[in-house]
């Protein structure tokens, strides 16, 4: 008897490789599978403005990067000692005003240079609840614990969702007419809003994606699926019981190596682990003949993939390797 509700992947008509650009979008669920496939070499951006959970935060921040906007003062608020952008996530927040601008503009002129040349850009989405700043109107990425009467709370209409969505992805696809653009839902659920909101939140997104995704360039990965309805046990969770644990998105990672990744390509990547697993490795003798013999198999391994495949950035273990070599004394 079959005790699991397997999901069934469909087959999509393109494949990522490591001559691939991939942009990622969204909330912490985009950080995890951008972490695995920067692990494996592959050419990443991961959220260059931080976290975002809502799809029109995600809208603002490509209209941000597309027309290269430039933040200035005027996009700051100063709250608690510190200035913020509500665009951002806290990691950009700090004390001095010029070098929060600075870092901010860094930033989008590089995510705007990157975007230029993407294949790939994937996007998770987590909630369909979002914040207004009651002063200005405009709907933030981020709170910054600015206190909760000066934003009002709405919840997204499906058919507004699809609209900027739509609005987006056609800038998009006139800069890159062969962007491709996966869509995915966070299986984080979003418990302080309510059970039931969390609930109504997801199926909103689902339907506003759906409908978008039968659009040519656009699929959908169903990541939220394999964890609520496949997985669907507490022991996929971390201690919070909200977000998955590494073994759940060991599992959904493996999932979207099958249908995103030729067999070379996952052959590749085992062999980058073993390299990349190797920078772990703890000698007894560091010195000795047997751990030097190990460094010089791994430089060795590198210069085989690299041969094949000199895209591939291996500069900090070539550094690291070769930091630990004794040269012979002559």
């Amino acid at each position: 008897m079959n005790y699991r509700t397997v999901v069934s992947l469909k087959d999509f008509d393109f494949e990522i490789s490591h001559q691939s650009n991939l942009l990622l979008l969204g909330s912490c669920f985009s950080d995890n599978i951008g972490s695995k496939l920067a692990a494996n070499k592959f050419n990443t951006l991961i959220n260059p403005f931080g976290i975002l959970f809502n799809p029109i935060s995600i809208v603002n921040t490509l209209n941000d990067i597309i027309e290269e906007k430039d933040f200035g003062l005027r996009d700051l608020h100063f709250e608690n000692g510190l200035y913020h952008s509500f665009a951002h996530h806290s990691s950009f927040s700090g004390p001095n005003k010029g070098e929060v601008v600075n870092l901010i503009n860094q930033t989008r002129a590089e995510a705007t240079q990157f975007l230029n040349k993407t294949d790939v850009i994937i996007v998770t989405i987590g909630s369909s609840w979002v914040y207004k700043y009651d002063n200005t109107g405009e709907f933030v990425a981020n709170c910054h614990k600015v206190p909760n009467k000066k934003f009002s709370k709405e919840l997204l209409e499906v058919s507004f969702i699809v609209e900027k969505l739509q609005e987006v992805i056609n800038k998009l696809q006139a800069i890159n007419p062969k962007l491709k653009v996966i869509f995915t839902i966070s299986p984080v659920r979003h418990w302080k809003d309510g059970a039931e909101e969390n609930t109504l939140s997801k199926s909103i997104l689902n339907v506003a994606i759906h409908q978008l995704v039968s659009r040519k360039g656009l699929v959908y990965f169903p990541s939220y699926e394999m964890i609520i309805d496949d997985l669907r046990d507490y022991r996929f969770y971390k201690e919070d019981m909200l977000h998955p644990n590494n073994v759940a998105i060991d599992y959904v990672w493996s999932k979207f190596e099958n249908v995103f990744f030729s067999a070379e390509t996952i052959k590749l990547n085992k062999e980058i682990f073993k390299i990349t697993a190797a920078k772990k490795h703890r000698p007894f003798n560091s010195a000795g003949d047997e751990h030097q013999r190990f460094l010089r198999m791994q430089l060795k391994n590198i210069n085989t993939i690299k041969m094949k495949n000199p895209i591939i950035n291996f500069d900090q273990e070539i550094g690291f390797f070769e930091k630990q070599i004794i040269n012979p004394t002559h």
